[in-house]
């Protein structure tokens, strides 16, 4: 299939292009800046409705892989939406087969953040437009790349003893980021009659604590820890911040997004498409931390504190 890749240069869509021409797919990447007299490149400006009928001639098939991680701008969950709808509108006047979307899982009410809100609101837009979309939804992935896995692996190696407020013993089911880049591969063949959504779990429920002190395992450190039940929130989102330099308001919404246990409602995607199981957790990790180690090197600073700390940590 002729496909349209948005989101190419993100974390999940930067690793999809190669796998997706690999199946055999022509892939064509848009951004609003495309690289000059690159023909696989197109323009895309998704408030520009004509813009996004023009990246999307001569498709079949389209991957929605945007969403603002931070809500840096009051009122970007309308937005998000009507540029969905757009999108699904551009898409039928083009006449795509089928249109792809990564979302998150579904919370209970009381615990959907701004974040997961207007995710689960952009996969519900482009699902009831008139192309059939197949949304797939995941928790936190593990992989080189991830905010959500950075901020693991940096307190893991940067604190030889942390607090752990309340929300790190809230579960979810991490997912490898090769497993997700498999579904996404996958979600092209799948039967779609009409629109629908589908989870994609890793193999495990793990709360935040468990995650962290396996990361730390893997890295040849033990943290000491102990549990500060009073910890709100948006004081746990400074201390991400100072620890591992994430953006302060990616720090509140993921941690918004863990005040609850956080699981999958549906689990068959993988044996519909005839995918293998997911990767364990501890594998993923590896995986993730092998990669890390083959890019550029951290700043010097960094590595001196992580040494620090792996000399110091009991193991």
């Amino acid at each position: 299939m002729r496909i349209l890749l948005t989101g190419a240069t993100g974390f999940v869509g930067g690793r999809l292009r190669a796998p997706l021409a690999a199946a055999g797919h022509e892939v064509y990447c848009a951004s609003r800046k495309p690289p000059p007299r690159d023909p696989s490149w197109r323009r895309f400006e998704l408030d520009d409705e004509s813009s996004i009928e023009a990246a999307l001639e001569g498709c079949e098939a389209a991957f929605f892989l945007i969403h603002n991680l931070t809500g840096a701008q009051e009122g970007y969950g309308a937005r998000e939406i009507a540029g969905a709808e757009r999108f699904a509108r551009a898409a039928a006047k083009r006449k795509l087969q089928r249109i792809v979307y990564l979302g998150g899982f579904e919370p209970p009410p009381e615990a959907l953040s701004d974040h997961l809100r207007s995710r689960l609101a952009v996969g519900k837009a482009l699902r009831d437009g008139p192309v059939p979309c197949l949304e797939l939804r995941g928790s936190v992935i593990v992989g080189d790349g991830s905010a959500s896995f950075r901020i693991l692996r940096d307190l893991a190696a940067r604190l030889p003893a942390m607090v752990l407020p309340a929300w790190l013993e809230n579960r979810t089911e991490p997912v490898a980021i090769d497993d997700v880049i498999s579904a996404l591969v996958a979600a092209l063949r799948v039967p779609l009659p009409a629109s629908d959504w589908q989870d994609l779990p890793g193999p495990e429920a793990l709360s935040g604590r468990q995650m962290l002190l396996r990361t730390a395992a893997l890295l040849g450190v033990k943290p000491r820890t102990m549990p500060i039940p009073l910890l709100t929130p948006r004081l746990s989102a400074r201390w991400l911040w100072l620890i591992s330099g994430v953006d302060y308001r990616l720090a509140c919404e993921l941690v918004d997004g863990l005040k609850r246990d956080l699981f999958a409602q549906r689990r068959g995607f993988r044996a519909l498409a005839g995918l293998p199981a997911p990767l364990p957790f501890d594998e993923a990790v590896r995986r993730a931390l092998a990669e890390e180690r083959q890019r550029a090197p951290r700043s010097p600073f960094g590595r001196a504190w992580e040494e620090v700390v792996r000399r110091v940590s009991p193991r």
